[in-house]
């Protein structure tokens, strides 16, 4: 009996450890599971910690970016604007004279004509041909967007005569200028003239607001040109410290005209209160009647040497003068007065005053 209790016992015995066993089990897997399921939670939300982290740095590192960006489009002007800053001056056949812009403006009344006018600086002493001729005739406008090209009304009645380099002295200043056709929405051009390098984007002033006109294409205004015409120049008294006339007139322009000075007087600085100053006071008289005559004289430019040391005196500045004079508004026969202060030592008495595009006079005493 016992051993068949025994053997009857056994399957339930057996019955129980493999329930247990299997209890054992499943738990086990479910602890496996949730422990799989929770490091797979823990991965995630590290790697999505790890994004959200790269995302603000990406973030802050493109605000840098473009923070950078913007202070480097503030502090850094664009090429045009840059190339505007000096682009009033240019340099003609290879280095050997230099041409400035003075003014670019429309004349009341003409809305579609600009008048250029532009100081040729030679700058070679030396190897300057024949063939280096400046036309102001040939300047042409372009508009800066289309290209589209614009010449002179006039080459030959609304431009200045040709001007040879050769027959300028090394430094010598000569004026010129050309009226060119151009519509009235132009606000800025670029200008070529021939052998010389392009000016571009210069502005276009209205000559009766005497500021130019608003354009994004052009940072600065052309540089004014003070200018004298006839009706409205003021006469000097003529031979005020007993000049004798017929000594010192000069002819300007060949026979085209004729200047005559009037006084050469020293006088005191009013900031200095020095008496290095000496006062050129001078009446220029048109000669020609031919009416494609339409140079100027730049009073400002005049300067005087020295007879013993050759030293080479200038004027004070460009306040300090007439300014430009127009041959060109004068009739036949009419004048218009002029002067320049240049700076003098006081122990100088008498200088070569040099006005340009005309003959020198020479020894010219200084009167007290």
């Amino acid at each position: 009996m016992k051993i068949q209790e025994q053997t009857l016992n056994r399957p339930a015995t057996s019955t129980r450890l493999r329930q247990r066993d299997s209890m054992s089990t499943n738990l086990g897997i479910l602890v496996a599971s949730v422990l799989t399921t929770l490091g797979l939670a823990g991965v995630g939300l590290s790697l999505y910690q790890k994004f959200e982290s790269n995302q603000a740095n990406d973030s802050s590192y493109s605000q840098t970016q473009v923070k950078n960006s913007d202070a480097i489009t503030q502090s850094n002007p664009s090429p045009a604007v840059q190339n505007q800053l000096n682009s009033s001056v240019q340099p003609a056949f290879g280095g050997k004279a230099q041409i400035k812009i003075l003014s670019v403006y429309r004349l009341e009344g003409k809305p579609d004509e600009v008048t250029v006018e532009m100081r040729i600086d030679r700058v070679a002493e030396n190897n300057v041909g024949a063939s280096d001729i400046i036309d102001p005739g040939a300047i042409e406008g372009r508009n800066p967007i289309t290209s589209e090209t614009y010449t002179a009304v006039d080459p030959f009645q609304e431009a200045s005569n040709p001007i040879s380099l050769s027959e300028m002295r090394p430094e010598e200043r000569k004026n010129a200028y050309v009226v060119l056709k151009v519509p009235s929405g132009m606000n800025a051009i670029d200008i070529f003239v021939p052998n010389a390098a392009p000016f571009r984007n210069i502005a276009i002033a209205n000559s009766n607001l005497g500021t130019s006109s608003a354009s994004s294409l052009s940072k600065t205004p052309p540089e004014p040109v003070r200018q004298v015409v006839p009706s409205k120049s003021v006469k000097f008294a003529s031979n005020s410290q007993g000049i004798k006339l017929d000594k010192f007139a000069s002819n300007a322009y060949g026979n085209k005209a004729k200047i005559e000075l009037l006084s050469v007087k020293r006088i005191q600085d009013p900031e200095t209160d020095q008496r290095d100053v000496v006062n050129v006071q001078m009446r220029i008289r048109r000669l020609t009647d031919d009416r494609a005559f339409k140079e100027s004289i730049s009073i400002g430019d005049t300067t005087a040497r020295d007879r013993q040391t050759t030293q080479v005196y200038k004027s004070l500045d460009s306040e300090q003068s007439t300014g430009q004079v127009l041959l060109g508004e004068l009739k036949p026969g009419a004048s218009a007065d002029a002067y320049v202060w240049l700076r003098v030592p006081e122990e100088v008495s008498a200088i070569d005053i040099y006005v340009p595009q005309t003959q020198a006079f020479q020894n010219v005493p200084i009167a007290n």
